[in-house]
């Protein structure tokens, strides 16, 4: 009995391993990058580290879940979010002192809080940060529809590049012009169109 339980045990240590150092270079990737942080590589370490701290602390990945899209459309305090990012980042002292600086950012006013909340959208390479305006998908339903798009677009770079592009602008002055620009790019998808309509209604 000892014996299959400390088989048992190796096995899944060894096959973290390899999630652990591929997570580990793209963290060391994104925080050493001399160009602008991106915002899909950044929610992809976010989206990794609950799943590997989960391995020792269970609770932590349905704690997490979701967790950027609260701050994104301000559905989280931003007390609370930094409360909340300081203690996962604890778990990964390289990305804990990438972000020190907005986890220990004074936040007493509500320009203080526009200001940290611009802080950290910059060093995540994220859009401003706004509520929502109808009912928000979940952050796998956004995942599987961005993957969706590049797995239809894969022969097709230039649209890829055009769809990750155009939706940064739902933050931005302009929106209304991006999301005409979407409705045209996804026209012949129906499926993926009817998804993008119903998460990003027009005004």
């Amino acid at each position: 009995m000892t014996t299959t339980c400390s088989s048992n045990h190796t096995s899944t240590t060894s096959n973290s391993l390899p999630m652990q150092t591929h997570f580990r270079s793209s963290v060391i990737s994104f925080i050493s990058s001399s160009s602008p942080p991106k915002w899909n590589d950044f929610l992809s370490i976010i989206d990794q580290l609950p799943r590997l701290v989960s391995q020792t602390y269970p609770a932590t990945q349905t704690y997490y879940k979701d967790f950027m899209l609260k701050f994104i459309y301000e559905e989280i305090t931003l007390s609370q979010f930094q409360s909340d990012l300081a203690a996962l980042l604890a778990h990964e002292p390289l990305l804990f002192n990438y972000f020190a600086s907005f986890l220990k950012a004074d936040i007493c006013s509500s320009a203080q809080q526009v200001a940290a909340r611009r802080y950290f959208c910059a060093l995540a390479g994220l859009p401003v940060s706004s509520p929502a305006s109808s009912p928000r998908s979940s952050m796998y339903e956004i995942s599987a529809f961005s993957s969706s798009v590049q797995q239809r677009f894969e022969d097709c770079p230039g649209k890829i590049r055009d769809f990750v592009r155009l939706s940064l602008q739902r933050w931005r002055n302009g929106s209304q012009n991006a999301r005409a620009q979407l409705i045209e790019l996804l026209e012949d998808e129906e499926d993926l169109l009817e998804f993008f309509e119903r998460t990003w209604p027009l005004r």
